[in-house]
């Protein structure tokens, strides 16, 4: 029986991957930096290093990179303040139900708090959480298991009684690498490899919680 229920934010609770694709494609299209809408979704999940280490195969030097992030982030911070920021499908029915059930959650993102808990705010998600880790809290983020690990130590919970619901391949890794199950749901992220394991696949989280009871009786 699966007792603690473990959430990414960037792709999965919030639709922030959309908007960063987007972005990201405008400055480096403004740059003449020749990259694909594929190439560029390999990103999804990935921490400011990372990202930082995969564009540095298009651009020459780490401060290129900076200065293409800055500019994504103006137009990102722009389109949030003046549209706002969307849920993903299934968001709220599931944490309400979960809530509503009395069964604890946990939110692990590579994101750092204060943008986090930013984003949250202007997306509506007013969810109480009974654990959150931040990357600002771990030296390594995912797909290493640290964080998992920083999580084992906040609650007693068993690691046998988890159940991850991630969108990218970072986050499904993460989860392997920790030991923990997790439910695939299918966005924009691309599988680096086929190296990777997953309880079931989803498309939203809405048709995650269209199969709950299955998911509990793990």
């Amino acid at each position: 029986m699966k007792r603690l229920y473990i959430f990414d934010m960037d792709g999965l609770l919030l639709d922030t991957e959309t908007l960063y694709q987007q972005f990201w494609f405008k400055v480096l299209q403004e740059k003449n930096i020749d990259i694909t809408r594929e190439e560029l979704r390999k990103i999804i999940g990935m921490s400011y290093d990372q990202a930082k280490n995969y564009f540095l195969n298009y651009v020459d030097t780490e401060e290129e990179f900076i200065e293409l992030r800055q500019r994504r982030e103006v137009y990102f911070w722009e389109h949030v303040e003046n549209i706002g920021m969307p849920l993903r499908e299934g968001a709220d029915q599931i944490l309400s139900y979960l809530r509503e059930n009395n069964i604890k959650t946990a939110l692990i993102t590579s994101t750092e708090e204060q943008r986090a808990k930013k984003l949250m705010n202007i997306a509506g998600l007013n969810h109480t959480f009974d654990y959150m880790v931040f990357s600002n809290m771990v030296t390594k983020t995912k797909p290493d298991p640290e964080m998992y690990h920083y999580l084992e130590k906040l609650t007693d919970i068993d690691k046998s009684e988890w159940i991850v619901f991630e969108d990218s391949y970072s986050g499904l890794k993460a989860a392997n690498n920790a030991g923990v199950d997790v439910v695939w749901i299918k966005d924009l992220a691309i599988l680096m490899d086929d190296n990777v394991n997953y309880i079931q696949k989803h498309d939203s989280l809405l048709d995650a919680l269209n199969n709950i009871h299955y998911i509990q009786s793990l």
